[in-house]
């Protein structure tokens, strides 16, 4: 198995998988983080414990690593199509990458690499934050769900739902993978941009009247989209199933607020982004994404400079 991306939630699952004695090798462009996980591992934390996983390592840009049977793609969305690039002497002919990244259009890049037989797309909810290098605290336990892209090759869904288990990663199959990819992807539109331009945690979004009702329209307006390109959703009420999990997770600090923080790119073109994309196709008006996607990149460029 390979981790491609060594942020915090390739350091969890590759820690929680090399752990439970699946042959799992970390894949990163950079040889300090290499070598600090092959001395040492991975160090990750749990209910405030400490272990150091041992784990392998390589800079695949160096030319390093051999091909796998299984890929677990953890790269940030917009870094998708170059990663996988550059790790095409690590795939072949068997090889199976599944995907479970934020946003949409993650596996239209994939499948530049990789034919669509072979790919595997779900979604994770385990909260992860980054330590530091190679080091990551587990901050809560989510639902994983898989599902195969095409009717091809089910079987092997199987055998990464079993070895997912015995990682203690519980993970449930689903005929309709698609439909929650696009779940989860309402869920971050109307969390992920508010709580960037905010700077808050999610639940203080439920504190704020206007807040509410920009996460209110900017899920409606995705639902309409949604529904219109004939996507059946996990859920029948996108917006009130946003407000939930806002509730749940009201002391989460959402990835594109981190990334801001740090004066890093986010991922909004494969979330409100993948809205405005896919509503302008089908003549569907979506002002409100259009308006989050423009002060998300305001915000990037504005964090950038100041960087």
């Amino acid at each position: 198995i390979g981790i491609l991306g060594s942020g915090a939630m390739g350091n969890l699952f590759g820690a929680l998988l090399a752990r439970a004695g699946s042959d799992v090798t970390m894949l990163t462009r950079h040889k300090e983080y290499r070598d600090i996980v092959r001395k040492r591992g991975i160090l990750l934390t749990e209910k405030e414990q400490t272990e150091a996983v041992p784990i392998k390592a390589v800079c695949h840009l160096a030319g390093e690593g051999e091909p796998f049977d299984l890929l677990l793609v953890f790269v940030k969305s917009f870094q998708t199509k170059e990663a996988m690039a550059g790790v095409k002497n690590l795939v072949h002919k068997d090889t199976f990458v599944l995907t479970l990244q934020n946003g949409y259009g993650n596996s239209d890049l994939i499948a530049e690499v990789v034919p669509k037989s072979r790919i595997l797309i779900g979604t994770t909810s385990h909260g992860a934050t980054v330590l530091g290098t190679g080091q990551v605290q587990h901050g809560g336990v989510g639902e994983t769900i898989i599902g195969a892209l095409t009717d091809e090759n089910r079987s092997i869904i199987l055998d990464v739902q079993k070895m997912f288990q015995q990682a203690g990663i519980e993970t449930t199959l689903s005929e309709n993978p698609l439909g929650l990819v696009w779940g989860k992807v309402l869920i971050n539109v109307g969390i992920n941009a508010l709580t960037a331009l905010y700077e808050v945690k999610n639940g203080q979004l439920l504190d704020s009247p206007a807040a509410r009702l920009l996460l209110k329209d900017a899920v409606s307006e995705g639902e309409r989209v949604v529904r219109a390109m004939g996507i059946c959703l996990p859920y029948a009420d996108p917006v009130e199933h946003t407000l939930k999990v806002a509730y749940r997770t009201a002391e989460n600090i959402s990835s594109m607020l981190q990334d801001i923080k740090h004066g890093r790119n986010t991922e909004i073109a494969f979330i409100n982004g993948a809205i405005v994309k896919e509503g302008k196709q089908r003549n569907i008006p979506v002002p409100i994404n259009e308006m989050l996607v423009r002060l998300i990149q305001g915000k990037e460029e504005l964090c950038t400079e100041k960087r």
